[in-house]
This record gives C-alpha cells, sequence and structure tokens, in this order.
C-alpha cells in the first residue's frame, strides 16, 4: 500500500514540476525579457519547481519525481523492482498531466488559443567532430555527478530539512551552466519533463517540434547514462568511506 501512496506522490510531485517549468518558459518567451534575464529566469524557476515539489510532496513519496534518480536508486538496491515500475508509472502519468494541465492553462491566459511554445533548440550545431563527442561528454559526466549529488543528499536523514533546497539549487547551476546552449526548454536532467515539454509544443502546433527530438533525446538517454555512473560512484564512494570509518574506529 505505501507503494501506491509513494507512486501517487511521485505522480502529483513531476506534474507540478512539469507545469510549472512550462509555464516559466511561455512566461520567459512572452513577456519580452531581454535573453539573459530570461535565461537566468527560466534556469532558477526549473530548480524553484524541484524545490516546491519536494518540499510538498516528498512526505508522500520518495522525492525523486524523475525517473533516472529512480533507476539510479534501483541500482543502489535502495527500491525493488515493483517499487521502480510503479514510480515510473506515476512519474510519466504525472509529466503527461502537466504537459496538458500547462497547455490549458496557457490556453486561458490567450483567451483560447494556444501560442507557439519554444522548442529545446540545443545549439549543437557549432560543434563538430570530436568537438561534438566532447560537449556529449560534458553533458554525460555533468549528470553523473548531477545523480551522485542527488542519491547522497536524498539518502542521509539529516538532510531531511535542507534536501529539497540543496537540490533546488544545484539543479538550478547545472540548468543554468546547459542552459548557455540552449533557447528553449532549459535542460533540467529529467526524461519525463523532457517529454512532457515536447508533448507542450506539439499541443501548441509548433512546426519544429518534432525536429526538436534530433536534440531533445540527448535529455532522454544521457540522463539515465549518467544516472548508472552516478549510482555506480555512490556505491563506491560509500563503500570506500565505510571502510575508511571502520579502520579509523579499530585505530581507536
Amino acid at each position: 500500500m505505501n507503494y501506491l501512496r509513494d507512486s501517487l506522490g511521485e505522480f502529483i510531485g513531476t506534474m507540478v514540476l512539469v507545469f510549472l517549468t512550462i509555464m516559466s518558459v511561455y512566461v520567459a518567451f512572452y513577456s519580452g525579457m531581454e535573453s539573459s534575464i530570461a535565461y537566468v529566469f527560466k534556469s532558477v524557476m526549473v530548480g524553484v519547481s524541484l524545490i516546491i515539489s519536494y518540499y510538498c510532496f516528498a512526505p508522500y513519496g520518495r522525492g525523486h519525481f524523475n525517473p533516472a534518480v529512480t533507476f539510479a536508486a534501483l541500482l543502489c538496491r535502495k527500491i525493488g523492482l515493483v517499487e521502480c515500475l510503479l514510480y515510473f508509472l506515476g512519474q510519466f502519468l504525472g509529466a503527461v498531466v502537466g504537459a496538458y494541465a500547462a497547455a490549458g492553462s496557457i490556453m486561458l491566459i490567450n483567451g483560447g488559443n494556444l501560442p507557439y511554445l519554444p522548442t529545446e533548440n540545443i545549439a549543437l550545431d557549432g560543434f563538430e567532430g570530436m568537438y561534438y563527442i566532447y560537449f556529449l561528454l560534458l553533458i554525460a559526466f555533468v549528470t553523473t555527478i548531477y545523480y551522485f549529488f542527488y542519491l547522497q543528499v536524498i539518502s542521509r536523514k539529516e538532510n531531511n530539512g535542507r534536501a529539497g533546497l540543496v537540490l533546488g539549487v544545484g539543479l538550478a547551476s547545472i540548468s543554468m551552466f546547459l542552459g548557455m546552449f540552449s533557447s528553449g526548454m532549459p535542460p533540467a536532467l529529467n526524461p519525463f519533463l523532457t517529454l512532457g515539454a515536447d508533448m507542450a509544443y506539439l499541443l501548441s502546433g509548433n512546426p519544429d517540434a518534432m525536429e526538436s527530438w534530433s536534440v531533445s533525446w540527448l535529455f532522454v538517454v544521457i540522463p539515465f547514462l549518467g544516472a548508472s555512473f552516478g549510482s555506480g560512484l555512490f556505491v563506491l564512494w560509500n563503500h570506500t568511506f565505510n571502510k575508511l570509518r571502520h579502520i579509523r574506529s579499530l585505530r581507536k
């Protein structure tokens, strides 16, 4: 029964995360913000959205709101396969509902019309040959560190009170860094957030929505790769730390 409660928490938390992030992209794009201000605003709002979701709904779930985090937790044996699949389902449905809710809200704001939403346009054109590979490796490295950091934060009970703030600030910082290559959706290292955003783009009738998948798939696949490496680093780190602590205790 706790699995169902936790899945519901993941559903609502992911829905809020997707909804707020898409709305922030809409506000930044149509409010006339200068590009530099909009860039910071979108990245900060990604972090704020995670903070809100975490503090409001983590008590009723695991506080993942991200299938890659759930996958990393599975690899670390912190959750079972059934639990993982239920969380995936809750997160996916949350992303879908969040995308539709954002599209509906934007329609209400615009008197029943849904304007084009800017797609996730990562400026990869300037990265050719080995530079393209280097950029992908940079994203993989950043995601690995992020998921290692995420697992460390949510695994320590003493972090419960400040976990949401720490995770939100960390995500905003990473989105701001990777957002230098993006003019649309700030990279949030969340596969279902990327899917939800692309769904909103399709609903808005953006003719470039399908073409955005030439880049968007990176932010679906790479987070899972980063989660794999991050979970391995997490296990290795804690195993080494526990061994050193044991050796120190013996010396005393």
